[in-house]
C-alpha cells in the first residue's frame, strides 16, 4: 500500500523523544548512517542533542505505529537544517520520505525560514536520499553552520 492511499489516516505531529518507538527509529537511523558511512563518522545527532531548543523532531504515524521521523534545526532567523530523516523499513518505497520532507519544509516556512540545508552521506547507501533531495530542489553547496567539509559528506541547500 502506498502512503498516498492512506494519507488521510496518517498522523503528522511533533515527536515525543521519550517515546520508545521514536527512540528506536532514531537509534536505527544513527546506527545505519554510521555503518554505511565510508569513514564511520557522521553528523547524526544523538537523542540528547535532538532535545535542544533550536531543534524540533517530527514524526509520521499510522494507528499508533511510528513510520517516519525527521528533525528541523533552526540555524538562524532565516536558515534551517534538516536532520535525522528516516523511514522505517516496513514503510520504505511508499512515498513517506517525500511526505516527511514536505512536512518539514512547511514547518520551516511557518517558522519564518527561507532556506533549508542538509548534510547526507556520499556512499551508495545514501543514494535514494540524495535523489529525493535533488528531486525536490536541493542543490549541492558548501559545508554550512558548524559542519565541517568531508569527503564522505554531501551538503545540499534550497530556498523555500
Amino acid at each position: 500500500m502506498m502512503a498516498a492511499e492512506y494519507s488521510e489516516q496518517l498522523l503528522w505531529k511533533r515527536a515525543d523523544l521519550d517515546d520508545p518507538q521514536i527512540q528506536a527509529l532514531l537509534a536505527l537511523h544513527t546506527e545505519r548512517a554510521l555503518a554505511n558511512a565510508r569513514c564511520r563518522v557522521g553528523h547524526a545527532l544523538d537523542l540528547s542533542a535532538l532535545k535542544a531548543n533550536a531543534i524540533e523532531v517530527w514524526g509520521i504515524s499510522l494507528n499508533g505505529q511510528v513510520m517516519a521521523v525527521g528533525a528541523l534545526r533552526k540555524l538562524d532567523a532565516t536558515h534551517g537544517e534538516l536532520k535525522s530523516m528516516f523511514v522505517a523499513d516496513d514503510y520504505r518505497g511508499q512515498g513517506l520520505g517525500r511526505q516527511l520532507l514536505a512536512g518539514l519544509i512547511e514547518r520551516a516556512r511557518e517558522l519564518g525560514l527561507s532556506r533549508l540545508s542538509l548534510e547526507t552521506g556520499a556512499s551508495d547507501y545514501f543514494e535514494a536520499a540524495r535523489a529525493l533531495y535533488a528531486n525536490t530542489g536541493f542543490k549541492p553547496c558548501a559545508a554550512f553552520a558548524d559542519l565541517q567539509p568531508h569527503s564522505d559528506s554531501v551538503f545540499m541547500t534550497r530556498a523555500i
